[in-house]
């Protein structure tokens, strides 16, 4: 089981390790800090290919690193420098405005590539480790703001420190996916699975906080419906924030507001997903128009909000992910600011089983996330397409490609075999060659790597076979052979190149020893009538992080006079130790502090809870579990004690209501009052 890793490898931990080398961290703002990730360095002979190109290099200082530092801090166009000797004891530094690509290189250098990251003590924070097996890797953590699976520019991100620790801080309350990725091709994510983790405590279904509010005459303006129920005084915005619905705001023509939920999960779903609770509107010609956000900015209106239109549809956003502000901005078609529209409160419809696919989805951050990550292909298939692909799926295609490697020393998974593996549904292609492709990958592991889709050139065939094991030990007798070539009625051929071309049923085995500082060429043919050469990107196997349901590629042939081949140089970086059987000690016996400590210790506990249950098919069983709609009213209140308050306001045009906690603000500002107590909740 998983939880069993963590005993080797959960060294020392820091409080503080907000820098990853000795140049240190820089910080630009009260929310920005900058530093400095090491990528190559001497000991590999690899740098930056722009090192040394005249039209990237910004600027170069002689024998001064730390001033080489500051001068980036503040440029938006360097992306990092290079450090490199020049003489016994002096180093250049050149700042670079574009990193290119690994390149070979002789000389002395580090490559040091800039990073931009959150890092606000005083607010809400995310910390924990990102284990990977195998070689040590500095993973990226990010919170995945539109949850689209990859880091975007502007995402809360944070790095790993060498003892697989992370933090990442100066987030804004709300639902948050927690993600991590990694540079290396070869790492795959097992935990959180593809099913995903919920965590925190989710809300009730009223929006929780008011982001912004401006009023066309600054004043908050709203009533009690019934005097003899319980009601909050005084006149604020928890009289639009509560679940008592004896409380109302009124707006008019001009004014505006955002509500926001921090502790829902407000996303599309069959029918209505928002609800206003409106009072006495019938007679009013205010009306509003509504939007809504994932983020805050990108608002997309999705209708008008009229005494008897009062529930909204989400999905003309055209998009799963889940909204978290709703800005409504009234008018009136004269103008006129003589009416107003009352609204109780607004309700959501909560999507409580919501879990992205390998992230920790929640609201609250007082826990200490474990991510796992495969780097070596040190778990087997099973368990590899159990937590990455099919989410426990009983008896899974995966699993049968898994199976077929096994068994066939072969990856035809087009057609199924019964004696095999039974697989309980339709065979899915797709599934049973990420499973077939991840088996040869921990058989040939670590001499060889897998490029999916690829066959080598027929001129660099050194011999011909018919039988996997024999081909590997000729090819690794022979110091001119390069690679292997495995097709799906199990012709293998060795081969005296690296180089190789798509081909939807074959596999392109690379010997790892021998590549070097070799560039793994991708090659392509083309119909010309004379050599020609065009970049083209490197086909390499690497696992999906999403289900895939079949099989797209295909193969395209076309008359053509004379083969022409075309390069590019993508570096691969492959491992070449041997794989051990039983997990590596990466302890270190450095002090621990005693709350990390017991972090820690709590955290692999928790985990070791969590895989017995995932075994026995828990987690998956919750991933099926749906809630019925609870039914929504969107009665118009009718009281003849119809009291309206009035709270005047100073200053700036904008809302500054005596409101619990409510945050200080600056004249000419809008009002958020995202940081104050969510009244829903209380």
């Amino acid at each position: 089981m998983l939880n069993l890793v963590l005993f080797s490898v959960l060294g020392q931990v820091g409080e503080n390790f907000y820098h990853h080398y000795e140049q240190g961290t820089h910080k630009l703002d009260e929310w920005y800090s900058v530093d400095y990730v090491r990528q190559y360095s001497g000991a590999t002979n690899t740098q930056y290919s722009t090192a040394h190109e005249a039209e990237y290099i910004i600027d170069t200082y002689y024998d001064n690193q730390t001033q080489c530092e500051l001068e980036c801090n503040g440029l938006d166009n360097c992306l990092g420098y290079v450090n490199y000797r020049v003489d016994a004891e002096v180093f250049n530094c050149n700042l670079l405005s574009n990193l290119g690509e690994e390149a070979y290189t002789t000389e002395d250098s580090v490559s040091y590539k800039k990073v931009v990251y959150y890092n606000h003590p005083n607010n809400i924070g995310y910390n924990g480790v990102s284990f990977t097996t195998g070689s040590q890797e500095n993973m990226t953590v990010y919170l995945d703001i539109n949850h689209n699976g990859v880091l975007d520019p502007g995402e809360p991100v944070n790095y790993t420190n060498d003892n697989y620790y992370f933090e990442l801080n100066g987030v804004d309350p709300g639902m948050y996916a927690l993600r991590t990725e990694s540079s290396n091709d070869m790492c795959v994510q097992l935990y959180p699975s593809i099913l995903g983790f919920s965590y925190g405590y989710m809300g009730n279904g009223i929006a929780d906080y008011v982001k912004y509010f401006h009023s066309h005459n600054n004043t908050l303006s709203g009533g009690v419906i019934n005097y003899s129920l319980p009601y909050n005084t005084p006149l604020s915005f928890n009289y639009i924030l509560n679940i008592e619905n004896n409380t109302y705001l009124s707006f008019t023509h001009g004014d505006s507001i955002i509500l926001g939920f921090s502790n829902e999960v407000v996303r599309e779903r069959e029918g209505a997903e928002l609800f206003f609770k409106t009072y006495q509107n019938n007679n009013t010609d205010i009306y509003g128009e509504v939007s809504v956000a994932y983020n805050d900015n990108n608002f997309t209106v999705i209708g008008l909000l009229t005494a008897n239109e009062t529930t909204f549809d989400i999905g003309l956003l055209n998009t799963s992910n889940p909204i978290k502000l709703v800005k409504i901005e009234f008018f009136s078609p004269n103008n006129s600011t003589n009416s107003s529209f009352n609204i109780v409160n607004l309700e959501a419809v909560n999507d409580v089983y919501y879990e992205p696919a390998f992230a920790y989805y929640g609201s609250y951050t007082d826990r200490f996330f474990i991510f796992i990550s495969d780097c070596s292909f040190y778990y087997p298939c099973f368990t590899f397409c159990d937590y990455h692909v099919t989410g426990f799926n009983q008896r899974s295609s995966c699993e049968y490609g898994c199976n077929l490697f096994e068994k066939t020393r072969n990856c035809n998974c087009s057609f199924y075999n019964d004696t095999i593996f039974h697989v309980d549904t339709t065979l899915n292609q797709t599934e049973c060659n990420i499973g077939c492709d991840y088996q040869l990958g921990n058989y040939i592991f670590p001499n060889y790597t897998v490029v999916d889709n690829a066959e080598g050139f027929n001129r660099d065939i050194l011999n011909r076979y018919f039988n996997l094991d024999d081909t590997i030990g000729f090819c690794n007798s022979n110091p001119d052979c390069h690679g292997i070539t495995l097709d799906l009625l199990n012709h293998l051929s060795t081969q005296n190149s690296f180089n190789h071309i798509f081909s939807n049923h074959s596999r392109f085995l690379i010997r790892n020893a021998l590549i070097g500082d070799h560039d793994i060429h991708y090659m392509t043919t083309t119909p010309t009538t004379s050599p020609t050469s065009t970049l083209t990107s490197t086909v390499t196997s690497s696992h999906t992080t999403s289900q895939t349901t079949s099989q797209t590629t295909s193969q395209t042939t076309s008359p053509t006079t004379s083969q022409t081949t075309s390069y590019t140089t993508s570096p691969t970086t492959s491992q070449t130790t041997s794989h051990t059987t039983s997990p590596t000690n990466l302890v270190n016996n450095n002090s621990v502090s005693s709350d990390t400590t017991t972090q820690i210790i709590i955290a692999m506990s928790v985990l070791g809870i969590l895989m017995v249950l995932v075994g026995a098919g828990y987690m998956y069983q919750n991933r099926h579990k749906r809630i019925a709609k609870p039914a929504y009213s969107t009665q118009s209140f009718s009281n003849p004690a119809y009291d309206v308050n009035e709270i005047e306001t100073t200053g700036g045009g904008y809302m500054d209501v005596d409101y619990q906690d409510k945050p200080e603000m600056e004249t000419g500002t809008y009002l958020d009052v995202s940081a104050t107590q969510h009244a829903s909740d209380v």
